[in-house]
């Protein structure tokens, strides 16, 4: 009858160990075999009590005595030989980002030209391997915007984060975003045989807020009732300008919008500079560099409950909510 030598203390220590902790299950499913079979039962029980086949449990006495407790690790295993050659693969990844919604015509092409049958869901996989993700198209602005300029933009702003971090400067980032009944909220999960549902609204109230971001742990919000003009954006820069204590120069960074550019904005600069706060306007087309752009988006399709669309009053609460908490249940990190 097949068994293993009776095992040291230390053997059944470890063995224990692994079985409690291991983070293979098979490894742990090995060793609780040799352990049984240590404390007396046979070959037929040990193969009855974990569901396998005799002749299973027996290869692992066999490595057990052989090599030990290394002999139960899982082996090295070739493997399925891989569908397409890199060679191949690389041509697949060029028709992909030719035709990205179209993985019907891509899977078509690899029959026509390699002769290879391959399922679409296959070649999900496949590309998801390669870094590959599925989501949702933005909008850019790209094309319009001077690429020489944008890069010495981005040059500049780090020279500027720089200076901030050796106490010279504060950097603070201004835009305006605006909140409504209607849902922006792309994909949530949801349980099997299940759909979220939200409220579809045709006509609702904007709630516009008006904020400055240096980083989350340095904001400031200015709420505004109705249109956002030239006017609003005055009002918040000079509440803003309230809080600002201290010599340190304050930079403010904004895009190019018409309300920025008014001759009743340009008339405030100078008593804003006389609080030491100045304004530095990015490139056109260029929101990339404008770091508030990236926590508008964190609030909208993420940090904002699906409760906050119920009505106008739910909205209003959750975005004050979510305002006061960033810095502290919300944070942005930036490189």
């Amino acid at each position: 009858m097949k068994e293993v030598f009776p095992l040291t203390d230390a053997e059944v220590i470890t063995l224990k160990e692994v079985i409690a902790h291991h983070p293979n299950g098979r490894m742990r499913q090995r060793a609780e075999g040799v352990l049984l079979s240590h404390r007396g039962y046979q070959l037929s029980e040990i193969a009855h009590i974990l569901s396998l086949h005799r002749n299973t449990v027996s290869l692992w006495f066999d490595v057990w005595e052989d090599e030990g407790l290394m002999g139960l690790r899982d082996r090295n295993r070739s493997g399925r030989p891989p569908t397409l050659t890199p060679e191949e693969f690389e041509q697949v990844r060029a028709w992909v980002d030719e035709h990205p919604q179209m993985l019907k015509l891509v899977v078509a092409r690899i029959a026509e030209t390699f002769g290879k049958k391959i399922s679409v869901d296959r070649l999900r996989r496949l590309l998801k391997k390669a870094g590959y993700h599925w989501r949702r198209c933005r909008l850019s602005l790209k094309s319009r915007r001077d690429e020489a300029a944008f890069k010495q933009e981005q040059t500049l702003l780090q020279k500027l984060h720089e200076q901030e971090r050796l106490g010279n400067v504060n950097v603070m980032y201004f835009d305006g975003s605006g909140f409504s009944l209607k849902p922006v909220v792309p994909y949530a999960w949801q349980a099997p045989g299940e759909v979220l549902g939200l409220p579809a609204s045709s006509h609702s109230q904007r709630l516009n807020v008006l904020g400055f971001l240096q980083n989350t742990s340095n904001t400031f919000f200015h709420l505004v009732k109705g249109r956002v003009d030239s006017a609003a954006v005055i009002e918040a820069f000079d509440a803003f300008c309230e809080t600002l204590t201290g010599d340190r120069v304050t930079l403010v960074v904004m895009d190019n919008a018409s309300m920025h550019h008014t001759k009743a904005f340009y008339q405030c600069t100078e008593r804003w500079k006389a609080k030491k706060l100045f304004i530095h306007y990015l490139p056109p087309y260029s929101p990339e560099l404008n770091r508030i752009e990236r926590l508008w988006r964190e609030i909208k399709y993420r940090w904002l409950p699906l409760w906050a669309y119920q009505s106008w009053a739910d909205l209003q609460k959750a975005v004050k909510e979510v305002l006061d908490q960033i810095g502290t249940k919300f944070q942005l990190t930036f490189t």
